[in-house]
């Protein structure tokens, strides 16, 4: 898969938003990715096992601060792991 969209309305995307939780935006969403990950939510484990090592995580915010480097190194750490 060359490409993955992972902006809102997503399984991977941030509910948390710039304009109401500022520069938090981002930590939040680590934290929310996190409690996911811990309680195994079918849609989000079943989008992060969609990712390749080749996939570009393709999101609206970008080139700013973005959600998708979260689930970038999650991803990258998971499978090291074998979770994925």
């Amino acid at each position: 898969m060359p490409w993955m969209y992972v902006g809102r309305g997503t399984p991977l995307g941030n509910p948390y938003t710039r304009a109401k939780h500022g520069d938090n935006a981002i930590g939040l969403y680590l934290e929310w990715l996190r409690e996911q990950v811990r309680s195994r939510s079918s849609d989000v484990m079943a989008e992060l096992r969609r990712i390749e090592e080749s996939t570009h995580l393709v999101c609206s915010c970008a080139p700013r601060p973005c959600h998708a480097d979260i689930i970038a190194t999650a991803w990258s750490a998971m499978r090291e792991r074998g979770m994925l």
